[in-house]
């Protein structure tokens, strides 16, 4: 194209074309990428399973144009969804929902294979969520909240000369922890740099520690 198409015709194909289409085509234009190898891959960690990341970010809109959007009393805006492949950094999956939903929102619209990792903050700490994935065998990995009540069943002696302070197996107490009855792995570690304690709950209990 030597020159963008003018603002009318995109008016124009927005305003008539289902947003559905623009679904199908992005999904199989990423599709036809992927299988040509055309993404590049990324090597950063070494892991056997599928690793990706689920996250949200909030996207303000005029409240005055989109008063169905309102979340503040002045503001409006939608939350975006999306799960992103850490082996090319492009989405699996995007949805979008009103900003002032929950960010857990978002975690019943995906579905993940077995032995996939997905990792999340402590946002999308959803008991129900948990055992639901520990059952299909999908790992999770995500920072624990510190009201979070739990028991320790078993201590693991965690590796020398790296920044783990300890290595659980808890099971988790209190509120609605009857949606999630399985046993997880809490990991304490410091942040080298800052102090900071990082509480990070996972179901995954093979493997050690390393960073």
């Amino acid at each position: 194209m030597r020159k963008a198409p003018p603002k009318s015709i995109l008016a124009y194909a927005n305003a008539n074309r289902p947003a559905e289409m623009f679904e199908d085509l992005f999904y199989s234009t990423l599709s036809a990428f992927r299988s040509r190898k055309m993404l590049g891959v990324r090597k950063p960690f070494k892991f056997r399973n599928k690793l990706v990341t689920f996250d949200s970010t909030t996207i303000t809109l005029a409240l005055e144009a989109f008063p169905w959007a309102e979340y503040r009393s002045k503001k409006g805006g939608v939350k975006l969804h999306v799960l992103l492949d850490n082996a090319d950094l492009m989405p699996e999956f995007v949805c979008m929902t009103v900003a002032r939903d929950n960010d857990c929102k978002g975690l019943d619209k995906i579905n993940l294979k077995a032995g996939t990792i997905v990792t999340l903050d402590r946002g999308y700490n959803d008991f129900q969520q948990f055992g639901e994935w520990t059952e299909k065998g999908v790992y999770f990995v995500t920072r624990m909240k510190v009201n979070i009540k739990h028991y320790i069943l078993r201590r693991r002696v965690p590796p020398h000369n790296k920044h783990i302070l300890a290595d659980q197996t808890i099971i988790l107490t209190g509120a609605r922890a009857d949606k999630c009855s399985h046993d997880l792995r809490l990991v304490r570690s410091i942040d080298p740099e800052t102090g900071e304690i990082i509480d990070i709950l996972t179901n995954n209990h093979t493997g050690s520690i390393h960073n």
